[in-house]
């Protein structure tokens, strides 16, 4: 097959020869004996063939995702282009260890965007897409070619901005996170059951959001609102307790918010909310976290985030309502979680990344999810990706509602009452969600589990010795628990080493 553009006949063709190659790259590995350590200890020449082979399956490979950075690069001037080389070249996998560590960021993260675009690109295709936001309102987003550069990814010489924090970090195993809430706002009661199920919980708002009465709104067909351009919508970075105060007062109006957080836990020992991302249906704003006057004032948004009547759209929002608990003592009420509706709707992706380019025609630059958010000031591409998080969620949550009700729309029967089912069930798993606790976890001293263990470790190092009583383990295990007890005090990580 030469390298002319593909007739849609060929392309069927061009399908089989590549599976025809795969079919023989996976028979070849799978008959490779699954000791294969032992033998390659054994057999110097199959010893020197597999290095070989590895290498150059290692070239290959770095060579594909170089061209893969490629798509969509428009390089300004040769200096540019010299730099991003720079960037890719200290970014190549080197070994074995190394894909293993960084197979998500470094191979994961680039191909799925592309994958995205194929899919959409064959949903147009075949007259699937459904793209129903006016192309003008989209923005050109600055796409990068290259991984991000190691000080966006891993700012070290930064001071820790959690030292700085007004309630200071504790990060004792021994100190139990509890619920701590100054004002409760939208109060039904102090009751911790529900009457229908006998459900206990020391959530301070289980009451409320296991009997909410939801809007009419969210059961009313009505056309997807498009969201203005980026020029054309306000925008305010909020740093200052002035600004989170002015904040609010845009806030108290609304009746959708799209909500969402940069999170940081690289560089920490349990990590925490480094900005929020707000908007509703005619402003963005990003709140800056970081600041102390801020974040030791930000259980104020609790005023809007539990009343009843404004809905709050997050997508993926099982993290987020930790974070918001552990960092700010803030409480969702009213959740409709995008992530719910597009598996309901059986998506083949359920992905942020998906819904944008489904619905909007917007291709996030997914290399910023690892961007490390510490830094201050802020790269504007940085900003630019934080605010597009929310700045089309309303108008995804708009289409997912109407695609949610015309698929209860198809099932009445004549006569029959409209029981809004799919919405619901949305509904129904985004209470779920809102109702999750925020709970520390211990150190596993016994079997090593959770993010903090040293189980995974092993594994990772394929070290069975070290899963078996003796002096190696227990020397291991030792130095492990040492490590845990010096991150709890400088605040490091406790899943890789700093």
């Amino acid at each position: 097959m030469t390298s002319t553009a593909l007739l849609e006949s060929s392309v069927e063709e061009y399908a089989s020869q590549i599976k025809v190659q795969t079919d023989l790259v996976l028979e070849a590995a799978n008959g490779l004996p699954k000791d294969i350590r032992f033998h390659r200890s054994l057999d110097g020449k199959f010893k020197k063939d597999l290095d070989t082979a590895t290498a150059r399956v290692l070239r290959l490979t770095n060579r594909l995702l170089k061209l893969v950075e490629t798509v969509s690069t428009k390089p300004t001037d040769g200096k540019a282009q010299r730099r991003r080389a720079e960037d890719r070249s200290r970014e190549d996998f080197e070994d074995e260890q190394d894909v293993i560590d960084r197979f998500h960021s470094g191979a994961v993260d680039l191909m799925d965007p592309l994958f995205e675009r194929v899919d959409h690109c064959l949903d147009i295709h075949h007259g699937k897409a459904k793209s129903t936001l006016p192309s003008k309102t989209v923005d050109a987003v600055p796409q990068g070619s290259a991984r991000l550069p190691h000080h966006l990814l891993h700012a070290y010489k930064l001071a820790k901005p959690q030292l700085q924090f007004r309630d200071k970090v504790n990060n004792d195993e021994n100190t139990l996170w509890t619920h701590k809430v100054a004002q409760k706002w939208h109060d039904k009661g102090s009751k911790s059951t529900d009457d229908t199920s006998g459900v206990a919980s020391t959530h301070p708002y289980f009451h409320e959001i296991s009997t909410i009465s939801y809007p009419s709104s969210l059961f009313t067909s009505r056309s997807p609102v498009p969201p203005k351009s980026f020029e054309e919508t306000p925008f305010t970075f909020v740093d200052t307790l002035d600004g989170l105060l002015d904040l609010m007062n845009g806030l108290r109006a609304s009746e959708e918010l799209a909500i969402d957080l940069e999170h940081h836990s690289y560089r920490s020992y349990y990590g925490f909310v480094c900005l929020m991302q707000i908007s509703n249906r005619s402003r963005d704003w990003i709140i800056d976290c970081l600041v102390p006057d801020i974040r030791s004032n930000m259980e104020l948004l609790n005023e809007v985030f539990t009343n009843p009547g404004i809905i709050k759209v997050f997508h993926g929002a099982g993290h987020d309502i930790i974070w918001l608990q552990e960092n700010f003592n803030i409480y969702i009420v009213n959740l409709f979680d995008t992530y719910h509706a597009s598996r309901l709707l059986e998506f083949p992706k359920f992905s942020l990344a998906f819904l944008l380019s489904k619905y909007c025609g917007f291709t996030a630059d997914k290399r910023y999810q690892l961007a490390d958010w510490r830094i201050r000031p802020l790269p504007q591409e940085m900003i630019h990706y934080a605010r597009s998080d929310t700045h089309f969620l309303l108008f995804i949550y708009d289409s997912l509602r109407e695609d949610l009700l015309q698929i209860d729309r198809s099932k009445i029967t004549d006569g029959a009452p409209h029981d809004y089912e799919s919405v619901k069930r949305v509904l129904k798993d985004s209470e779920e969600t809102s109702l999750k606790e925020a709970a520390w976890e211990p150190y596993d001293t016994v079997n090593g589990e959770g993010t903090k263990g040293w189980a995974g470790l092993v594994r990772k190092a394929n070290k069975p010795e070290l899963a078996t009583p003796g002096p190696s383990r227990n020397v291991f295990l030792a130095i492990h628990r040492w490590r845990d007890s010096v991150c709890t005090v400088f605040h490091l990580p406790s899943s890789s080493y700093p």
